[in-house]
């Protein structure tokens, strides 16, 4: 019987190191909502007046279960004071990712992560690759890739030495036929949330 408790015992110490923190800190900003003096909605879906910033919040927090669940480190913020302040909330961490949702005049879906223009690094292109693709793959959507922007949020958390920051698009969210229709926006927001979850947990294992 001894060899019973030993194998238990065995199986409790490896599910305990399963759950131990990687030492990895994940810092998730969500794209718009409160500013200084007003409130930011972001894009809004003309015919039912969903707003991305609700979904971004719906994001937001499958990410950061997703990543718990993995032993990560996580913290929300918000841009109350700007977007650029909002950005700088991530010193320390080990990525900071920006979590929006697309919208256009156009006829356009898929899935896209950016990256500071000016204040990128290989590695900032490589997670966005890697997030854009894992949204195109859970949501059906096309992946249109990585692409560089002078997105405030990211030049902020780049002055504050961040070594990875993003800012992923999960998908269109305007009224055009090729886009999901509204009722599964809540839905799709949460497993893009989760899926950009994963790709930040295989960039950092």
């Amino acid at each position: 019987m001894k060899w019973i408790a030993q194998w238990i015992a065995d199986a409790f110490k490896e599910a305990e190191k399963a759950m131990k923190p990687s030492g990895k800190k994940v810092f998730i900003n969500i794209g718009h909502g409160k500013k200084p003096g007003r409130h930011d909605p972001g894009a809004v879906h003309a015919g039912t007046g969903k707003t991305e910033y609700d979904l971004n919040v719906i994001a937001a927090n499958a990410c950061k279960a997703f990543l718990e669940g993995k032993g990560h480190s996580v913290t929300l913020g918000g841009n109350e004071g700007g977007n650029y302040a909002g950005g700088k909330l991530a010193r320390g961490h080990d990525v900071g990712v920006s979590l929006h949702h697309n919208s256009a005049v156009a006829s356009a879906q898929g899935s896209e992560c950016l990256y500071h223009r000016r204040k990128h690094t290989a590695e900032d292109i490589a997670l966005s690759g890697m997030i854009a693709g894992e949204l195109a793959t859970e949501l059906g959507i096309r992946n249109r890739g990585a692409k560089s922007l002078g997105a405030s949020v990211l030049s902020g958390m780049k002055d504050v030495g961040v070594p990875v920051a993003v800012l992923p698009e999960l998908y269109f969210i305007h009224e055009q036929p090729n886009n999901p229709d509204p009722a599964v926006f809540e839905e799709w927001s949460k497993r893009g949330g989760e899926a950009v979850g994963r790709a930040i947990h295989e960039y950092l294992s």
